[in-house]
């Protein structure tokens, strides 16, 4: 199919920026100008205003005996209610109802072109004689919205992932011209690289691919994993309303050892143990449950997830990660530090009071356990405190380490 205005054949420089099909070609607009990107496989058109997706709209592609040409071409010429003429000799047939190209016309390569349809249930299939077909009101809209010279990638990715506006998007395509297989191994090794291979269950990846059919998923938001300053190149999940973290690279992250047990579907970290989801090949957790196994703690911030843990040290000592933050300050397990200092014999608890060797200490109870504030405990105890904001370490050094009796004197 072509317009009657008359096609030229065209050589453009087309600047390709990195592509949201992973694996593909992508071109973009510089500064806020259009782009187009046409997948054949998804059969989609995506139109770019410079870096930022403005609208993806559904198309008919060319038949496997007529496919449609792939590479990178440019808008040469647009048309208004154009003329067809058909391949065979036939008469030409003016606009109107009964025009295969609708009402817009956007020249792209010889007699290649993108326009409206009078056949709108068309559209979604590999039908047309290579040609890219519209729904009309779509048509007309991209015609308004594009210029000559436009750059139009056509592209032939049957795996589709997008990470934008803080959601994912995973598409897995037919491949209708039969020219790309693709294995679930090699789809599940790309959302690896991207940190996010939990998020498709493998035995949907093989169906869709066995059966040579579409299969997509969105999913709620991704966010980036940020462990004590450093990032991490997994990504937590968001799930049926809930964010899942992606336990063994925190547990690596902080240096704690965890046992996964897959039957009870628990994880244990020390004395600590809480439920499991596994995903793909990755096990996940929810965020409270990352706090009762590694302490510290968390927030989300502008689509990224923070983690920082907090470590006690008493006397050069590592005694437990296990800190909490009380009225804005941090505070220590009680027990754990009088432990680490060789004074258990001097504490009792009557009641809701917590005493040491008589006097009241001020502790806040927490997870059925007293917590004190790291400004306090200089105060009841003869032990220098200091915080190591970088490390997020609190270290307790006795006046005279090692001797429980230079601290009961």
């Amino acid at each position: 199919m072509f317009s009657l205005q008359k096609m030229r054949p065209v050589l453009w420089l087309v600047v390709l920026w990195l592509v949201i099909f992973y694996a593909g070609s992508e071109c973009r607009g510089q500064s806020g100008e259009a782009a187009i990107i046409i997948n054949i496989p998804s059969r989609t058109l995506e139109l770019y205003e410079g870096e930022n997706l403005a609208r993806e709209y559904r198309i008919a592609v060319g038949k496997e005996s007529t496919p449609t040409p792939l590479g990178d071409f440019s808008i040469t010429d647009k048309e208004v209610n154009p003329v067809w003429i058909p391949t065979n000799g036939d008469p030409a047939v003016p606009s109107g109802p009964h025009n295969p190209l609708g009402y817009r016309w956007l020249g792209l390569y010889g007699t290649y072109g993108i326009h409206g349809t009078n056949a709108p249930w068309s559209i979604g299939g590999s039908i047309s004689n290579g040609c890219i077909r519209m729904y009309e009101s779509d048509a007309e809209e991209l015609f308004d919205r594009v210029k000559l010279g436009t750059p139009v990638a056509i592209t032939y990715e049957r795996l589709k992932i997008r990470l934008d506006g803080g959601g994912a998007f995973i598409g897995i395509y037919p491949d209708v011209y039969h020219r790309n297989p693709l294995s679930a191994a090699e789809v599940c090794a790309k959302l690896g690289d991207l940190g996010i291979s939990g998020l498709v269950d493998e035995n949907l990846v093989v169906r869709a691919l066995q059966n040579n059919e579409e299969w997509k998923l969105q999913l709620g938001k991704i966010y980036g994993m940020h462990v004590n300053g450093k990032t991490l190149r997994e990504k937590a999940i968001e799930l049926d309303g809930a964010v899942y973290i992606p336990v063994w690279p925190v547990a690596s992250a902080v240096k704690t050892d965890i046992r996964w047990d897959g039957q009870a579907g628990l994880i244990q970290a020390g004395q600590q143990t809480v439920k499991g989801l596994v995903r793909g090949n990755v096990l996940y957790a929810l965020p409270e449950d990352i706090r009762l196994l590694f302490g510290g703690r968390q927030w989300l911030a502008q689509g990224e997830w923070y983690y920082n843990t907090f470590s006690l040290v008493v006397n050069g000592v590592m005694i437990t990660n296990e800190l909490e933050v009380v009225d804005g300050v941090l505070a220590v397990p009680l027990t754990s530090l009088l432990e680490g200092l060789g004074l258990q014999a001097g504490y009792q608890r009557e009641g809701d009071r917590f005493l040491y060797r008589g006097n009241a200490l001020p502790v806040t109870p927490l997870y059925g356990r007293p917590y004190i504030p790291i400004d306090k405990i200089s105060q009841v105890l003869p032990v220098y405190v200091y915080w190591d904001q970088p490390t997020g370490t609190v270290e307790v050094t006795a006046y005279q380490p090692g001797t429980a009796t230079a601290l009961a004197q």
